[in-house]
């Protein structure tokens, strides 16, 4: 079966969730956040770009990376 199928999502879906899962980690870190930018935590994680980070983090958590990081 196809990933598609077998994940009932798209390819690049599927694997967005797994760099956001890997961004909210980082951004509990405190530390971590003293070292880096978001935008610089989005190419860590495997973004290419801030906004598709952001796009994608929404999608998977409802909220922004800066938001989560606030909470956290």
């Amino acid at each position: 079966k196809s990933i598609n199928i077998k994940a009932s999502s798209h390819f690049f879906d599927y694997v967005n969730l797994f760099r956001v899962n890997e961004a909210k980690k980082y951004l509990a870190d405190e530390e971590t956040m003293r070292k880096y930018t978001i935008e610089t935590l989005s190419g860590l994680c495997g973004f290419n770009n801030k906004t598709s980070f952001n796009k994608a983090f929404k999608k998977f958590t409802g909220e922004t990376p800066t938001s989560y990081r606030h909470k956290s």
